[in-house]
């Protein structure tokens, strides 16, 4: 079997789990990543005092007997455990990105480079970025990232434009809030709340777990909320969702940090209803949670999927 490039895009936890299974069956790959690091919707954010924000996914669980196999590995490897109140739901005790960070020890990751558009010659793809700088040709290319991303870096002429264009995804402002002491003792773990300028929508707190230092919430807004404040600046989010999050947990100390991310693409309306597609002539394949769900066991079910398919069919080529 002659060994094939592969240029995956979106260190996230689709792509790295299909990396694993191209670089075991002797592929070369090369991560291309636009953040500092992999991550991507399981990114953790922390600050100077210690505290830690998993203001993407904060928690999963587990549905299917190939994934739990999978979880009883990062078990192992001690990378999670159960939260301690809900023991079906398991939390990073480093942070969800050290999940990704650890699938990603083999690989080549190139980090804070944003692929723009793939050029198709007749024995390779060559990538670029928003540059317009080549970062080489490759034998095959993975898109692992959102929706609307892949639409606007998949060539025009690829089937898989057709595929993808009705799939919608959905914003989301997520609040980050440390508290040096102890603050909210009196609520669960995570709960949703409401607030008097939404009544309804709602709000959901998340406890980051793991956290040695003080308090530490993730509070994701709803769809409306942040719907009517898609464009506001991160100020001006942490301005309206402290005094919904000091009320929900019965505080009046203030927090000592707070700040505000915008996922764009956080989760799909309608799944696409099949784990991942491959373009043969264009040599492209797409894969992600949105393929399939929304949440980290769709992320991996995609890219396992992905990566088998690959496998088998880099064999026969």
């Amino acid at each position: 079997m002659a060994r094939t490039s592969v240029a995956i895009v979106g260190a996230g936890l689709a792509g790295l789990t299909a990396a694993q299974h191209l670089i075991a069956a002797g592929h070369d790959v090369t991560v291309f990543e636009k953040s500092r690091g992999p991550g991507g919707r399981m990114s953790t954010r922390r600050t100077d005092v210690g505290q830690k924000f998993d203001h993407g996914a904060a928690h999963f669980g587990v549905a299917s007997e190939a994934f739990a196999a999978v979880v009883q590995t990062w078990l192992d490897a001690d990378l999670i455990r159960p939260r301690d109140a809900h023991p079906s739901l398991y939390f990073a005790s480093a942070g969800m990105s050290s999940i990704c960070r650890h699938l990603s020890q083999s690989l080549k990751i190139v980090p804070q480079v944003r692929i723009h558009s793939l050029v198709h010659h007749d024995d390779s793809i060559e990538v670029f970025d928003d540059k317009q700088t080549s970062h080489g040709r490759f034998g095959h290319v993975i898109l692992a990232i959102p929706a609307p991303q892949t639409r606007e870096i998949l060539p025009r002429e690829s089937h898989l434009q057709q595929a993808v264009r009705h799939v919608h995804m959905q914003p989301r402002w997520v609040g980050m809030f440390g508290f040096t002491s102890l603050v909210g003792t009196d609520r669960p773990d995570f709960f949703v709340t409401h607030s008097n300028l939404h009544p309804d929508d709602s709000f959901e707190i998340i406890r980051s777990a793991g956290n040695e230092v003080g308090s530490a919430f993730v509070v994701q807004a709803g769809r409306q909320w942040t719907q009517g404040h898609l464009e506001r600046e991160p100020s001006d989010i942490i301005e309206l969702l402290t005094p919904i999050v000091c009320a929900a947990l019965h505080t009046d100390q203030l927090p000592n940090f707070s700040y505000a991310h915008r996922w764009r693409y956080a989760f799909v309306d309608e799944p696409l209803g099949t784990p991942c597609l491959v373009d043969r002539d264009h040599r492209i394949s797409i894969c992600g949670d949105w393929c399939v769900g929304w949440n980290v066991e769709a992320a991996w079910q995609s890219g396992d999927a992905l990566g088998r398919l690959l496998v088998d069919q880099f064999s026969l080529d």
